[in-house]
């Protein structure tokens, strides 16, 4: 009987040792989850944060460069859009971790938000350059005109830029819609532990 008993055990185990990787792999593996995976989530979070830093960099530098533009004021605009793109992208990076979207309005999202600020700095920037975009900039530019391929280029990027950041900004708003409590127990959890070796250090 003790035989039969034991017998029993080593299978047992053995059956649980070939099936929890699987079923860890299982549900792992993208195609089976209806959410996308934490790794992916906090990559993509992390290029925003890359995209919004190096922005940020390129904007401060134009700033050096600022009056031997042909249009300062346009440059101007474009040095502070970029430092603003920069950081609201750097921003949304650090919160990215926390929406709640699928796989795709996912990606959707990150690509919308990464062509509107791009866009819209570049659209800017290239105006002061080419002495152009008074058109849609009439504030920044004056009465500059380019040639309609160039008034072209920058209308179709400040329009495409806008309409891009409102559809990122409204599903981010989606995305934030409610708390993952499993995260937020998470939260808590470490926030007590934390305070618990605070006090523990005080005494």
């Amino acid at each position: 009987m003790s035989d039969i008993s034991f017998n029993f055990v080593v299978v047992c185990a053995t059956t649980r040792t070939m099936v929890t990787p699987n079923s860890a792999e299982h549900s792992m593996n993208p195609s089976n989850d209806s959410r996308k995976p934490a790794y992916d989530q906090a990559r993509q979070g992390h290029r925003l944060i890359q995209v919004g830093i190096s922005l940020f960099l390129i904007a401060l530098l134009t700033g050096f460069v600022v009056h031997r533009m042909p249009l300062p004021r346009l440059a101007l605009s474009a040095h502070l859009l970029g430092i603003m793109q920069g950081t609201f992208l750097a921003v949304v990076g650090l919160l990215w971790p926390r929406l709640r979207l699928e796989r795709m309005p996912s990606r959707i999202t990150f690509v919308l938000i990464v062509y509107g600020c791009i866009s819209a700095w570049l659209a800017n920037l290239l105006g002061a350059i080419w002495a152009a975009g008074g058109a849609m900039v009439p504030l920044a530019a004056g009465a500059a005109r380019g040639t309609a391929l160039q008034e072209g280029i920058i209308r179709v990027g400040l329009r495409t830029a806008a309409v891009s950041l409102i559809l990122a900004l409204l599903l981010l708003l989606w995305g934030l819609r409610t708390l993952d409590s499993n995260r937020f127990d998470s939260l808590m959890a470490r926030a007590a532990e934390l305070s618990g070796n605070s006090q523990k250090a005080k005494d």
